[in-house]
């Protein structure tokens, strides 16, 4: 049987930091193990600095431990993600404290936004990951291009893709030109002409879903958004 020490992401349940010792442990790991982890193997402390803590306590001791060690690769894929998850939640509390004290506008594009399409706004900008489900005629595109200029002024994010319907995209190509400053092109005609314009000097770039699907790959390579808004994504 294996004589390494697993320390894992529990997907099962709430993302949990674990660990996994072999039947046989050195008393030297044991004691180490046993100061980050509780009886029942789930870690004790807040996963950043814990983790932290421990690679530390591992490089120093690792000439002398008879039980090696391993941290899977999803703890560090896992840490990395909450580390991002903190930095926007605290970006987000400095953002709205700014807004009280005049610091800062949500006032980012050629149009006045509403007290509840400033709501979206920071909802969309400071999410990472989000969805904005208003009823029709509510501003959802407003609301997303504010969240774009703003990450554009606060995090200097490059280049924007809009994923929308073929019938949508000409809606969208105005609504960056009226509500923006910004320069916005269309992915339209044979596909090398949409290759072609992947190569444009522009702010927002504008899909349809199959032109999308289609060219994926290139716009990962040739364009790599920073931000993608999916429109119409229920029909």
């Amino acid at each position: 049987s294996s004589t390494r020490i697993e320390i894992f992401l529990d997907r099962l349940g709430t993302n949990q930091i674990c660990v996994a010792k072999p039947h046989a442990i050195s008393p030297d790991a044991n004691q180490l193990i046993d100061a980050y982890f509780a009886a029942d193997g789930i870690l004790r402390a807040d996963p950043l600095t814990a983790i932290s803590s421990l690679k530390k306590e591992l490089d120093r001791a690792s000439t002398k431990l008879t039980s090696p060690v391993r941290v899977s690769s999803e703890v560090e894929t896992f840490l990395k993600f909450l580390a991002k998850e903190r930095d926007r939640i605290k970006s987000k509390e400095i953002f709205i404290e700014q807004l009280k004290t005049g610091e800062a506008s949500a006032q980012v594009l050629n149009q006045t936004l509403l007290p509840y399409q400033i709501e979206g706004l920071i909802h969309l900008a400071f999410k990472g990951r989000a969805l904005l489900a208003d009823e029709m005629g509510m501003g959802k595109s407003v609301q997303a291009l504010a969240a774009a200029e703003l990450l554009k002024k606060l995090h200097k994010n490059g280049r924007t893709l809009i994923i929308t319907n073929a019938s949508k995209k000409m809606v969208w190509m105005n609504r960056v030109k009226e509500l923006t400053s910004q320069t916005v092109v269309s992915l339209a005609g044979s596909r090398n002409e949409r290759i072609s314009a992947l190569r444009r000097d522009a702010v927002y770039f504008v899909a349809s879903h199959g032109e999308a699907r289609e060219d994926f790959r290139e716009i990962s390579r040739l364009l790599a958004p920073q931000l993608i808004i999916l429109d119409e994504i229920g029909s």
